[in-house]
């Protein structure tokens, strides 16, 4: 799920990362459907390239672009706008991923 304005950057390319606090760890090979706000689909899919933990005070500048922002400081800015704090020993998430067609349609057997 991503916030509209993180959502515009998935779609557009340019968000290629993003970092979670959850513990439910989405499948590397998956493709999953982009959730907008309030859990509507976007008829927009993802697939998992790369899975990884990583505290949040080594996210690099680079990874920063990678999760759509200009630069380092304006990631920890909108993280702080949503998550609320910025605690560089704060484990994370890290998912890597590509914009993707949707999955094959199961075929349900009579």
């Amino acid at each position: 799920m991503f916030k509209k304005e993180l959502l515009d950057l998935v779609l557009s390319g340019r968000k290629t990362q993003a970092r979670r606090l959850h513990s439910r760890l989405l499948r590397v090979g998956h493709v999953y459907a982009i959730e907008g706000s309030r859990v509507k689909s976007t008829g927009y899919y993802i697939k998992i390239t790369k899975v990884y933990h990583q505290k949040l005070g080594d996210v690099s500048e680079d990874e920063a672009v990678k999760e759509g922002f200009d630069n380092l400081e304006e990631f920890k800015e909108t993280w702080i706008r949503i998550s609320g704090s910025w605690d560089s020993e704060m484990e994370v998430v890290v998912y890597e991923f590509e914009l993707s067609d949707p999955p094959p349609k199961q075929s349900k057997l009579s």
